[in-house]
């Protein structure tokens, strides 16, 4: 038997067999139904993977957040609420909401209607 995967015929992965061999591909890519020596990249996102964005890439794919959110570091498919309190946004008082923030003033004061950051006597 000659070893048919000496010339590389396929695109990725190769196995020889008894009088023939077989392709394979690598992860994120599939067989082409077509062309059983060229493989197809699988796209992720059809199944959801991320909780809020997802971006097919070749053999992979990459999840991001809205604007107010972060990826999680612990899962890269999840997204984590910014507490955007932390950097002090507020001229007085300061409250996390999800994905955004929302000052207030104390007594006497009120927010300013062209910056809602910041407080009139």
């Amino acid at each position: 038997d000659i070893d048919e995967c000496s010339t590389n015929p396929c695109q990725h992965n190769c196995k020889n067999t008894a009088g023939s061999f077989q392709c394979s591909c690598n992860v994120g890519y599939k067989v082409d139904p077509k062309d059983s020596t060229k493989c197809l990249d699988v796209d992720e996102c059809t199944t959801n993977p991320c909780q809020q964005n997802c971006k097919n890439t070749a053999g992979s794919f990459q999840c991001s957040c809205n604007i107010g959110y972060k990826v999680d570091p612990k899962d890269l498919t999840k997204c984590l609420d910014i507490d955007e309190c932390t950097t002090n946004p507020c001229q007085q008082n300061c409250k996390n909401t999800a994905g955004s923030f929302q000052c207030s003033c104390g007594v006497g004061y009120r927010v300013d209607p062209k910056d809602l950051t910041k407080c009139l006597g």
